[in-house]
């Protein structure tokens, strides 16, 4: 049976999401190194462990031949180290790899008479000349012997220690293992057999970086491309390498102002490094070479240049002649940020700040485009945001001119910056607080004392079942709706808004509900107090005028009582746009019933039950066979050509349907459908 691996869809966007399991070498190491070895045996898949040996990210295969797939490496062969090596000498060597370095493996250090210095393996060595192989580039490097100042034997492996933080589990360990013993007693004729197809190995390098000038690259450094650099690394290198006085969030990351480099430190090894990665460096695909050397340059001149100077390699004219040879800088970086000029359609989950003097953060928040028009959620002027977690209405806001995003795109999933949401753009004009969005059925209370109470002392996860649950997002058409539950309630909620009437209220967010039986009243929170903008006018509308308000200074809130029958009404929310003197009360809340009319019957139920696709086209992609002589047979679905919507995508999931097709989620949530017999993926709601 052909098996379509997650790993191919990953493909199709350029890259792989993964999550760095950054205590899994210590767990591991905490288990005897025997009893490891037993689980990979009864436990381990040798085929998988092939896979992960030679994916770029783990850097194996750079320096460790496997029978003849490397004629010399930086590391043993190891399809030729024989029985010798005990199944627990081989999980020990892999966890703790300076522990018993193999002879003829020990690096040594050779510092020059010009102050260089380089770090590799000796190859030879004679009164005349000293041969060593480079950790950084892996090629042969000739010393004159009159030329050397100090010769050091390293005392570490050439192998990084957290290798194993790459893997994802302890699963993947054992696998890689497995195979290590595979090879070890099957010498090449077993390492060839277990050889994984290249279609299984995500990252590939682009034609451009075998003839770039990287002198020329390097001569374009100034303050603007220092500036460029600053810009990224703050954005997304300063999470993990952190800076010259904050720690980055991963342990095992170089802190540039202090620490030595393990896979070189002149601009053309940070280079590589950027490019095809190092230990727990994954390759920075999405860069492109100006964009490496604007990072590099920003930080050897802010952290190596005046904070560790050991590392910082003068480029002079004789740095410069000994770069590789081209004739390109590489294509130009973007001018059009991706992830704001998708039509992500109405809607967009993720987590949202909403700026105002109260915390109020949208953990798991679906952000809704309210008004008509093309483009999706990013081109719209009117917004609300629902979080699932609280089932509150967190926000409701307005553009204040026609061009404004409706958020500031800044966090690792849109511009690629760390510990950041993205905030709110534009004139908020309703929001409620981190809190219930109803009031706790059973004791009719809004304490929010029953969640998850994290570190910093805030209240994170959904609300306990029995208070409340969110059931589900639908579509119909540009319309959403909100599906859930409080206590045993049934509710059913649309956001809309209606035209504004300037003289007397600004636009009007509209909430509309179907409520199921109720056997106790419920109460729902409808706004908070802002003091600093100008008061709320609101209302309701239902046919049994038995809704009750409930306003404070500080809170405004709807009691609907219990009763055996559904009820649908509809709330509705403006800015006082009138005098203060005409306004029906005083305080932030302004009673409007009379102002406005607004039709309850709609039945929300009817747009729960599927419209029109959103993305009716069919988009054809041809596919790439691969072969079928080993354990997994893998095609490959290249991404189409013309894909207005997955310009930006990457593709996290799989499932399949009964009758053979496959439905994908990207990173960004959309999902597709995949007919694997046309081969043919449709846009589906």
């Amino acid at each position: 049976m052909r098996i379509v691996l997650l790993l191919m869809f990953l493909m199709l966007a350029g890259g792989v999401q993964r999550t760095v399991g950054q205590d899994l070498e210590s767990l591991l190491l905490s288990v005897p190194a025997g009893a490891l070895a037993e689980d990979a045996k009864s436990q381990g898949d040798a085929a998988r462990g092939a896979v992960l040996f030679f994916q770029p990210h783990m850097a194996c295969s750079r320096c460790h031949a496997v029978g003849s797939t490397m004629p010399k490496g930086l590391g043993p062969d190891l399809a030729a180290i024989g029985p010798a090596v005990s199944d627990e000498e081989l999980v020990t060597s892999v966890l703790n790899p300076s522990k018993a370095i193999r002879q003829g493996f020990a690096s040594i250090v050779v510092r020059s008479k010009d102050g260089q210095t380089r770090t590799g393996l000796l190859v030879e060595r004679n009164s005349e000349k000293l041969v060593l192989r480079d950790v950084a580039s892996g090629d042969l490097v000739n010393l004159p012997s009159n030329q050397i100042d100090e010769v050091r034997e390293n005392q570490l492996s050439i192998m990084p220690t957290g290798q194993m933080n790459q893997l994802a589990s302890r699963q993947q360990f054992l696998d890689l293992i497995r195979y290590l013993m595979e090879i070890r007693d099957g010498g090449a004729r077993r390492a060839s057999e277990l050889q994984p197809s290249a279609n299984l190995l995500v990252h590939s390098i682009p034609e451009f970086e075998s003839h770039l000038d990287h002198a020329g690259l390097i001569g374009t450094w100034d303050s603007e491309s220092l500036k460029r650099g600053e810009a990224i690394y703050s954005r997304v290198c300063m999470n993990c390498h952190g800076t010259k006085d904050q720690l980055g969030s991963l342990p095992t990351s170089l802190r540039f102002a202090e620490g030595k480099f393990k896979n070189g430190s002149d601009p053309l090894a940070m280079y590589q490094t950027l490019t095809k990665g190092f230990g727990q460096m994954t390759p920075q695909s999405w860069m492109v070479p100006s964009q490496k050397y604007d990072v590099i340059h920003y930080i050897r001149e802010t952290y190596l240049k005046p904070f560790n100077p050991s590392q910082y390699l003068a480029v002079d004219g004789d740095y410069v002649t000994r770069l590789p040879k081209g004739d390109t800088f590489g294509p130009e970086p973007s001018k059009i940020d991706l992830w704001s000029a998708m039509d992500y359609g109405p809607t967009l989950t993720h987590t949202y700040q909403i700026p105002g003097s109260r915390l109020n953060l949208a953990y798991k928040g679906i952000a809704v485009r309210l008004d008509p028009g093309a483009g999706g959620i990013a081109r719209g002027k009117h917004w609300v945001v629902f979080d699932t977690d609280t089932l509150r209405l967190a926000a409701a806001w307005t553009a204040r001119q026609p061009a404004e995003a409706f958020i500031d795109w800044r966090s690792i999933q849109f511009n690629g910056q760390h510990q950041v949401h993205p905030s709110v753009v534009g004139r908020v004009d309703v929001a409620n607080s981190v809190g219930p969005g109803w009031a706790d059925p059973a004791s009719g209370q809004f304490e929010d004392n029953q969640r998850v109470v994290g570190r910093d002392g805030r209240h994170y996860g959904p609300l306990p079942r029995a208070w409340g649950q969110f059931r589900g997002l639908y579509h119909h058409g540009d319309q959403a709706v909100f599906s859930y539950t409080i206590g045993a309630t049934e509710i059913i909620e649309a956001p809309m808004i209606l035209p504004e009437k300037k003289e007397v209220h600004d636009i009007i967010f509209v909430r509309r509900f179907e409520i199921g039986p109720r056997d106790k009243d419920l109460v729902l929170q409808v706004a908070e107090a802002n003091e600093a903008g100008p008061p709320l006018l609101y209302g309701a509308t239902d046919k049994t005028n038995s809704l009750e308000w409930i306003v404070s200074d500080e809170q405004l809130r709807l009691r609907i009582p219990a009763g055996n029958q559904p009820l649908n009404f509809a709330v509705w929310l403006a800015k006082d746009n009138r005098p203060p003197a005409e306004g029906s009360t005083s305080g932030q809340f302004r009673s409007g019933e009379k102002l406005v009319r607004i039709e309850a019957d709609i039945e929300l139920r009817k747009l729960t039950r599927g419209g029109p696709a959103r993305w009716p086209q069919k988009l054809e992609t041809p596919v790439v066979s691969g072969a079928e002589d080993g354990p997994l047979a893998v095609d490959t679905l290249t991404a189409p050509e013309v894909n207005p919507w997955l310009a930006q995508t990457r593709f996290s999931g799989l499932d399949f349907f009964s009758d053979g097709r496959l439905a994908i989620c990207s990173w960004d949530g959309d999902v597709w459908v995949v007919d694997t017999k046309i081969v043919t993926v449709h846009g589906v709601i």
